[in-house]
């Protein structure tokens, strides 16, 4: 009955070190322009499957497992962004609109709004 118990209380010292200390982080993420919180930017851990999104008002939680990880932050229109995973629990992303994004929407191809308001006008007369 002895080595019984001496063997369990082995086996859940070792189970206990050689489990995954994860901790929660979280952050807000924010366009470099106008400071706006940003909806649906990708934050992912490089390296692993681990992934989560920000909210409508650019907040983010994910759970991280070990320092010295990398967050990767991705968004369309936008530069993606690294940022290295310290013992700070919270982490302000701020992100710059990608050079060919702000060359689309400063184009003659971007759509003149007011012309699609009137149209739609014209349609429910």
């Amino acid at each position: 009955m002895n080595r019984l118990l001496i063997l369990v209380c082995i086996f859940s010292a070792s189970t206990a070190n050689g489990q995954n200390s994860f901790r929660n982080v979280s952050g807000v993420v924010k366009a470099a322009e106008d400071l706006i919180p940003l909806e649906g930017v990708t934050v992912t851990i490089k390296g692993t499957k681990r992934i989560s999104g920000t909210q409508p008002d650019g907040a983010f939680y994910i759970d991280v497992e070990k320092l010295d990880s990398v967050f990767i932050f991705t968004l369309p229109g936008f530069e993606s962004k690294e940022i290295r995973i310290t013992e700070a629990n919270e982490y302000p992303v701020i992100l710059e609109k990608s050079a060919s994004s702000a060359r689309l929407y400063n184009s003659s191809y971007a759509p003149d709004l007011s012309i699609i308001a009137a149209v739609r006008r014209l349609r429910l007369k």
